[in-house]
C-alpha cells in the first residue's frame, strides 16, 4: 500500500507538482536613501538610509506598458533590500519602487537585468526617482517606437539634481523632459539618415543600453564620490559616442551630437522652465556636446599633420571644458567655459598649422554668414512652445557644414595653406563655430 500511495503522488495531478516545485526567480538587490548620491560629483554629500520602506517592482514591456511583479519586501535599517521577482530575461527593464506611508516617502530606480539570477540596482535616490518618471513617461508616449532601455539611458543623460528637484517639486512634468529627449533622439537619427549613412538604430540603442548598464553596475559598487564621478563620466562618454559605436566616424558623431543637443539648447531658450531646470538641462546637453566635439577636434588635429603638442593640448582643454560645464552653477558659467574653449582651439590652430592669428580669425569671420543662416533656421524649427521640427534642425546643420565648410576652406586656400591642412583647419573652424 505504501508503494502504491507513493506512486499515486508521483504520477498524479501535475498542478500539485507545479505547486511543490520552486519557481525560478531573479533577485534584485540595492539600497534606498534620500540623498542625490547616485550621480553626484560633490566630494561630500549627505546620505540618509531609508529603513522599513516597502519595495516592489514593475516590468516595462517593449510596447511601453508595465506589468506589476508579484513580489514585495522591506528595507533593512541600513536601507538595503533584496527582492525576489519571477525570473527575468537578461536586458529586461525593471522599475524598482519604494514607499513608506508613515513618512509619505516614495522613490524608484530604473534598472536593466544584467544577470537572470541576480542583479544589483544602483542606489535609489530622488534623482533616480525623477529619471524613472521621465523614462516611464517616454515609454507611455512612444510605445514600441522606443526601446525601454534606451528611454532609461536618455533620462539619465538629461536629469541631474537641478532637473530632478524641479520634477519632484511639480514645477516640471516628466513628460516635458521625455518629449525633449525624444526630439533629440529623432534629430540625431534624421541627421544620420540625411548624411547617407546606414547606421542601425538598433545598434545605437544597444550602445546606449550598454552605457546605462555599465553606469548601473559601477554605481552599485561605488564606495565614494570619486567612484561615482568616474561612473558618470564613463556613462557620458558612452552616450556621446553611441553613433560612433554603431559605425559613425568621430566627425559624424560630433555633427550628430551638435544637431541633437541643439534641440535641447534651443528648446530651453524658448521655454518657461524654472531657472534651475534650464541650468541643469543646458549643463547636461553641453557636456554631451563637448565630449563629442572635443573628440572630433582631437582626431582632426592628430590626422592632419598638426603638431603633437597642439593635439595633446586640445585633448586637455576638452577635459577641462567638460569638468567646468559639469560643475557650472549658472548659465553664464557654462557660456564662459564654452567661450574659453573656443579661444583655446583658435590658439592651437595657430601653433598646430603655423597660422597667424589674423588668418585664423579671418576664417571665423567668413563663417558668420553661415552661422546666421543656421540660427535663423533653428529659430523657425523650434517654436516658442517647444515644438521641434527635427528634420528642419537636421537640414539646417547639414547646410551649415556644407556651405560654411566650403567657404572657410576657400578662405584658407587663398591664404596659401596646403589642401590637406586647409581642409582640416576649415573643419575645425566650422565645428567650433557651431559649438
Amino acid at each position: 500500500m505504501a508503494c502504491d500511495t507513493g506512486g499515486t503522488l508521483s504520477d498524479g495531478d501535475d498542478s500539485t507538482n507545479d505547486e511543490m516545485t520552486p519557481k525560478e526567480t531573479t533577485t534584485i538587490s540595492g539600497t534606498v536613501n534620500d540623498g542625490n548620491t547616485s550621480k553626484a560629483l560633490a566630494k561630500s554629500q549627505a546620505k540618509t538610509a531609508v529603513a522599513d520602506a516597502t519595495i516592489s517592482a514593475v516590468a516595462v514591456k517593449e510596447d511601453g506598458s508595465t506589468v506589476e511583479l508579484e513580489a514585495s519586501t522591506q528595507t533593512d535599517s541600513d536601507g538595503t533590500y533584496e527582492l525576489d521577482v519571477e525570473r527575468q530575461t537578461k536586458g529586461a527593464t525593471i522599475v524598482v519602487q519604494a514607499e513608506k506611508s508613515s513618512t509619505d516617502f516614495s522613490s524608484s530606480v530604473g534598472i536593466q537585468v544584467t544577470d537572470t539570477a541576480s542583479t544589483s540596482a544602483h542606489p535609489m535616490t530622488p534623482e533616480t526617482h525623477a529619471e524613472a518618471q521621465v523614462a516611464m513617461a517616454s515609454n507611455a508616449e512612444a510605445g514600441d517606437a522606443e526601446n525601454p532601455a534606451e528611454a532609461l539611458a536618455d533620462a539619465a543623460a538629461l536629469v541631474d539634481n537641478d532637473v530632478a528637484n524641479a520634477i519632484l517639486s511639480g514645477d516640471v512634468a516628466p513628460s516635458e523632459i521625455s518629449s525633449l529627449a525624444q526630439s533629440m533622439d529623432q534629430t540625431r537619427e534624421d541627421y544620420a539618415n540625411d548624411a547617407g549613412t546606414e547606421i542601425s538604430g538598433q545598434d545605437v540603442a544597444h550602445a546606449e543600453q550598454s552605457a546605462y548598464e555599465n553606469l548601473q553596475s559601477a554605481l552599485a559598487t561605488a564606495s565614494d564620490s570619486a567612484d561615482r564621478a568616474e561612473a558618470l563620466q564613463a556613462f557620458e562618454e558612452g552616450m556621446a559616442s553611441a553613433y560612433e559605436e554603431a559605425g559613425a566616424s568621430t566627425d559624424l558623431q560630433a555633427e550628430i551630437e551638435q544637431a541633437g543637443t541643439q534641440v535641447a539648447l534651443s528648446a530651453i531658450d524658448a521655454s518657461s522652465l524654472p531657472d534651475a531646470a534650464q541650468r541643469g538641462l543646458e549643463r547636461r546637453a553641453t557636456v554631451l556636446r563637448s565630449i563629442a566635439t572635443g573628440a572630433s577636434l582631437e582626431d582632426t588635429f592628430a590626422n592632419s599633420g598638426s603638431s603633437e603638442d597642439a593635439t595633446n593640448a586640445v585633448a586637455a582643454d576638452r577635459d577641462s571644458l567638460v569638468e567646468a560645464v559639469r560643475s557650472a552653477s549658472s548659465l553664464s558659467e557654462i557660456e564662459t567655459a564654452r567661450s574659453t574653449f573656443q579661444q583655446e582651439v583658435k590658439s592651437h590652430m595657430e601653433t598646430g598649422f603655423n597660422m597667424r592669428p589674423a588668418d585664423v580669425q579671418s576664417g571665423f569671420d567668413n563663417l558668420q554668414t553661415s552661422l546666421d543662416a543656421l540660427d535663423q533656421a533653428l529659430n523657425t524649427a523650434v517654436s516658442s512652445t517647444g515644438d521641434v521640427n527635427t528634420d528642419a534642425v537636421s537640414n539646417a546643420f547639414q547646410q551649415f557644414y556644407e556651405n560654411g565648410g566650403s567657404t572657410v576652406e576657400g578662405v584658407y586656400a587663398n591664404q596659401g595653406m596646403q589642401q590637406g591642412a586647409g581642409s582640416a583647419a576649415a573643419k575645425i573652424t566650422t565645428r567650433i563655430g557651431a559649438f
